[in-house]
């Protein structure tokens, strides 16, 4: 798969998780198929940050050729330069603490979220900020593309 197949597949994902989740918020016609939906958005989410990680590290990182194997969120994310890795959590904090009320979410909670949930279905607002950040950057990397 090149760079941009991931791009799109990453793209697909993260579309299709977010709707199965705003669905089943409003469609589920009781707490099973809420949860099970519910479960299947963040795992699609899930998979769809695995993906814009791997595209991030081809991207950022230089010498890499291929995309990288692996699904754990926590060593896809200790592959990007620095700089890459501190502008991921800066969003993320950011996105949680738009989406929390009553608490502040930080950078230290970020590492304990992103170890916590590397190979696991993901606490909601995290995953849903991590998203976020991760394609706010994936837009960013695929409209410098089209420019080349």
């Amino acid at each position: 798969m090149d760079t941009y197949e991931a791009i799109l597949l990453a793209k697909v994902y993260h579309q299709e998780g977010k709707r199965i989740i705003d669905e089943a918020r409003t469609k589920a016609k009781d707490i099973q198929e809420f949860i099970c939906n519910y479960t299947v958005g963040y795992t699609n989410l899930a998979f769809s940050c695995e993906l814009a990680l791997k595209v991030l590290i081809v991207c950022h990182n230089g010498a890499v050729k291929s995309l990288p194997r692996g699904h754990s969120l926590k060593k896809l994310y200790e592959q990007l330069r620095s700089d890459i890795q501190t502008a991921i959590q800066y969003m993320t904090v950011e996105y949680c603490n738009q989406k929390l009320i009553n608490q502040v979410y930080t950078a230290e909670m970020f590492d304990e979220d992103l170890d916590k949930y590397s190979l696991a279905s993901a606490g909601i607002t995290f995953i849903t900020s991590f998203s976020e950040a991760l394609f706010f950057l994936i837009n960013a990397l695929e409209e410098s593309m089209k420019k080349l």
